[in-house]
């Protein structure tokens, strides 16, 4: 009888821990998961980061009067049609062309589609959101959940989109949130990330703009 209760209490011993490994089992795997989402997520969002980064520092790049007047500002569109929010503006000099010249660089962005949030209940909209350049390159993202852009001119008073007075803004501000781009149910993560741009060919009265004609210094 003895040996009999023993085995009983052998087997229900073994069975807890064995139920006991398995749940740990399944907390590490949804903890990894729930990591490699995340760094997912952060990696895709860097990339954007990257980009927008390096174009918006190099608004104006290469042009003689940059947002000097309306004629000559760096942002050229900033307004919604069919669906999408348009910014386009001169970046980066073509360095490939036989004269280097600026180039022409749009985001855009709409609402497409939705998800679901890591406590299983709340819905967020997707955004889209695509880089263009002139040569057709698109560069195309999926699962931001919120993307703006706000221009402000020297007071920070708003410069709305369908301005007619885009050469006076001065700052650009962005609030950027990214999900992980694997998107299993209940453990999506949300990165956020936000920054306010001064760039320097936003504000033609802050620097001086010097001609090649009036080289060597004060011979012009």
């Amino acid at each position: 009888m003895h040996a009999i209760i023993d085995h009983i209490a052998a087997v229900i011993i073994g069975a807890t821990i064995l139920l006991v490994l398995a749940v740990m089992s399944l907390k590490t795997q949804d903890g990894t998961i729930e990591a490699l989402q995340v760094n997912l997520g952060k990696s895709e969002l860097r990339q954007l980061i990257d980009q927008i980064e390096q174009d918006f520092n190099n608004m104006g790049s290469g042009m003689t009067y940059p947002n000097e007047d309306y004629a000559n500002r760096t942002i050229r569109t900033f307004g919604t049609a069919s669906g999408w929010t348009t910014l386009t503006f001169y970046g980066l000099q073509d360095d490939d062309a036989a004269t280097p010249d600026t180039v022409l660089v749009t985001y855009r962005w709409r609402q497409n589609g939705t998800a679901v949030l890591a406590d299983g209940t709340t819905t967020v909209d997707l955004t889209e959101v695509q880089r263009v350049m002139p040569s057709g390159t698109t560069d195309s993202y999926h699962n931001v959940t919120g993307f703006t852009i706000t221009l402000t001119d020297k007071t920070f008073a708003t410069v709305p989109t369908g301005s007619a007075n885009l050469h006076d803004a001065r700052y650009l501000d962005i609030d950027l949130s990214m999900i992980s781009p694997l998107g299993a149910e209940g453990l999506l993560q949300e990165t956020r990330w936000s920054k306010q741009f001064r760039p320097i060919n936003l504000n033609p009265e802050g620097r001086e703009v010097i001609q090649a004609a009036c080289f060597p210094i004060g011979v012009c």
